[in-house]
């Protein structure tokens, strides 16, 4: 299985190599998809320790919540293998290079798990999207809204916004996943959150994951709770009161 992502990999995005000399090869790791099928990332972490990370915000729901008010529309894409689609020049390409039982390869296009790559991302697909009226980016999410004060006028201003949005995705080569696509919804799942035409609420999955959280037992058990429970610190009142213990321990710590 492994050996077959990596000859799909190398029509696509990888190159294989000699085994010369390198200033920097990283471990590889294999990761399973909910899909079933296999991700092949690199470990790089004395690399990241070398790469600067650039300062491009990173988006939040918030910042795109007081844009949503009439929405009534809500149609989801998701960028296919979002961060192989940003090429690398030929001095990075090398900085990438990876051992496997096979040989050495090395990646064409940006990897999972290089530091920088985040930033990268959405600096790039905001500027290949900007401009297009009702399309809100978040990472490899990308949310297509219809608004109007009905539903009819939703359905009409949907209808265009997502004809621009695949316009735009043919014309700078964009790729998207078909299996992931949503179309033309009155609520859908985004970034940790249900949106609809009556507002934000959270998504149950998130809820559900927090209640079988085990109850921790050492600081990053706790950090990782209190991080947790605050990405939906919007939904639970006096939350700061409640969690003030937690900041206790962790400062005691």
């Amino acid at each position: 299985m492994l050996k077959a992502e990596l000859k799909r990999l190398e029509e696509l995005n990888v190159d294989p190599e000699s085994n010369k000399t390198y200033d920097w090869v990283s471990s590889l790791v294999s990761v399973t998809k909910s899909s079933g099928k296999l991700r092949v990332c690199i470990d790089p972490q004395p690399l990241n320790k070398a790469l600067k990370r650039g300062h491009y915000p990173l988006p939040v729901i918030e910042d795109i919540l007081p844009q949503l008010a009439k929405v009534k529309v809500f149609s989801k894409a998701d960028c296919k293998e979002g961060f192989l689609q940003c090429e690398l020049d030929n001095e990075s390409s090398y900085l990438t290079t990876f051992q496997t039982p096979w040989g050495r390869y090395r990646y064409k296009r940006m990897p999972f798990g290089i530091s920088p790559a985040p930033e990268l991302f959405q600096q790039k697909i905001d500027q290949n999207l900007e401009g297009l009226s009702g399309v809100f980016v978040i990472a490899d999410d990308i949310l297509i809204t219809g608004t109007g004060n009905t539903v009819e006028e939703a359905n009409a201003d949907h209808v265009t916004n997502l004809k621009r949005f695949l316009q735009r995705c043919r014309e700078r080569s964009i790729k998207l996943n078909k299996d992931k696509f949503e179309y033309k919804c009155e609520e859908v799942a985004f970034i940790g959150h249900v949106l609809s035409k009556e507002g934000l609420r959270p998504d149950p999955r998130k809820v559900e994951a927090i209640l079988k959280m085990p109850k921790p037992e050492n600081v990053a058990d706790i950090q990782r709770f209190v991080g947790m429970v605050k990405y939906l610190s919007k939904f639970l009142p006096a939350l700061s009161d409640k969690a003030n213990h937690f900041d206790v321990l962790l400062i005691r710590t």
